[in-house]
């Protein structure tokens, strides 16, 4: 597998956002017909995670459009990405591959993104900011110090999605404003995309 394809969602901390970063990116891989893994590396991963998530869909008897392992799988060329929703702390199995890292803008988890990234510097890691509200100063101001960095906003729908085992790119979850959560969410798309070499294309959408 071509090292760019592999993924990891990182942070230093906890509450960042990763799990709904790598679902949603997940589900937008898949909506460009692509082989998907997310793989949950967190140990309390069946308390609020990926393979949580995977219960939720389950319980209400939905089908992903990519799967969800608790491990990496041995043929990793089965897949076209392999997303790793790693757990907070050192970022000791954040091998090679792609790096995201989240930050909420709130001045904890701004401190902690920015320490991340000086470790990770090299890597030249994609930043996205999650749950952001641009009305406020604070988050403005804090995002402004972080040049090139993604912004997606606190939008209810990313709860309501996880809580059917859903993502914000599943047509028949009969989510509100998913347009317009997909529109915000596609720069990460593309980014990630263009990085692990693929040509960026237009979802395919069911009609």
């Amino acid at each position: 597998m071509n090292p760019q394809r592999l993924i990891h969602c990182y942070s230093p901390k906890g509450g960042s956002g990763k799990t709904t970063l790598a679902l949603n990116l997940a589900g937008g891989a898949a909506a460009h017909e692509l082989r998907v893994l997310v793989v949950d590396y967190d140990p309390n991963g069946n308390d609020g995670g990926a393979l949580r998530w995977a219960s939720q869909a389950r319980d209400c008897e939905r089908s992903p459009a990519f799967m969800v392992s608790p491990a990496m799988p041995r043929r990793q060329d089965d897949f076209d990405l392999i997303l790793i929703d790693h757990p907070p702390g050192r970022p000791a199995r954040v091998t090679e591959g792609q790096v995201i890292i989240p930050t909420t803008l709130d001045p904890g988890t701004y401190f902690s993104c920015r320490r991340a990234l000086d470790v990770l510097r090299k890597r030249k890691p994609l930043l996205v900011a999650n749950r952001v509200r641009l009305d406020r100063a604070e988050p403005r101001r804090l995002l402004a110090q972080l040049p090139g960095t993604i912004a997606i906003g606190d939008r209810a729908i990313y709860a309501s999605a996880y809580g059917i085992g859903a993502t914000i790119y599943d047509d028949d979850a009969g989510l509100r404003n998913a347009q317009a959560a997909r529109a915000e969410f596609e720069p990460v798309i593309d980014a990630v995309l263009a990085r692990a070499g693929f040509p960026v294309r237009v979802p395919k959408v069911a009609a």
